[in-house]
Formats: C-alpha cells, sequence, structure tokens
C-alpha cells in the first residue's frame, strides 16, 4: 500500500512540476503548420484535409476520423507496395537459387569426374 502511495505522489508532483505541453495536432515530421484559407487561420498538419460545409461554406477540418482513415489509407499503400517488391525480389531471389543449384550440380558432376580421372585414370566422355 505504501508503494502505491508513492507512486502516486510521484506522478502527480510529475505533473505538477512538468506540466504537459499544449496539445496540438502534428505531422509526420512533428511540426504543424498554420494555413490560411479565406482569412481563417489553421494550425494544422500540412496533409490534414480542409473542407468547405454547407450552405454558408464554413471552413473546416476534417473530422480527425477521416483523417485517421486517410492516413492508414496511405500507411496501406505503403504496405502494398512493400509486398509488390518483396514479391518481385522473392521470384528473382527464386530464379537465381535455381541457377545456383544449377552450378552446383555441374561442379559435383566435375569434382567426381576429376576424382574418377585422379583415382582411376577415367572421366566420362562430354
Amino acid at each position: 500500500m505504501r508503494i502505491l502511495r508513492w507512486v502516486f505522489l510521484i506522478l502527480t508532483s510529475g505533473g505538477i512540476l512538468f506540466p504537459a505541453g499544449r496539445l496540438e495536432a502534428t505531422s509526420e515530421e512533428g511540426k504543424t503548420t498554420v494555413r490560411t484559407l479565406k482569412g481563417i487561420r489553421f494550425n494544422l498538419p500540412e496533409d490534414w484535409p480542409i473542407k468547405e460545409e454547407g450552405e454558408g461554406g464554413a471552413l473546416q477540418p476534417v473530422p480527425v476520423e477521416e483523417y485517421v482513415v486517410l492516413k492508414f489509407g496511405r500507411v496501406d499503400e505503403r504496405f502494398e507496395q512493400l509486398d509488390r517488391r518483396m514479391a518481385t525480389g522473392l521470384k528473382q531471389l527464386g530464379l537465381e537459387i535455381k541457377e545456383l543449384k544449377n552450378k552446383v550440380s555441374d561442379l559435383e558432376d566435375r569434382l567426381r569426374d576429376l576424382e574418377r580421372w585422379l583415382k582411376h585414370g577415367e572421366a566420362r566422355r562430354l
């Protein structure tokens, strides 16, 4: 029980001594930009869309949910690109492994021929 009190005391005193900074939406670089559209200033990440709503043309950033869907869509695109790149790379590796297996097989045949020639003076006819 004493430990919980100490933990609580430390956590609450940390909040008092080091108050949390302003909450801001941040971009991938961790910085927001101030964009002005029709005289209204928006402090948002560069890729956060602003849309015009209703008849009066009220400007507002798209809701957080839409922004998150947009961001996850970009992540999905990156994963698809990586999947395509990996598939191409794996296909190429498969071809190279097949080629190496053929070369190893040929080397094994040549070594057997050399061994026969050295031991018995005979080799296969090419």
